[in-house]
């Protein structure tokens, strides 16, 4: 379960910390 959990935190991190870098971008 921990390890399930870990992935996912990380994917939400990841996803939080890109899309700022795409919105950049795009303005």
């Amino acid at each position: 379960v921990s390890t399930v959990m870990t992935a996912t935190v990380t994917r939400f991190a990841l996803i939080i910390h890109i899309t700022p870098n795409w919105f950049r971008v795009g303005c």
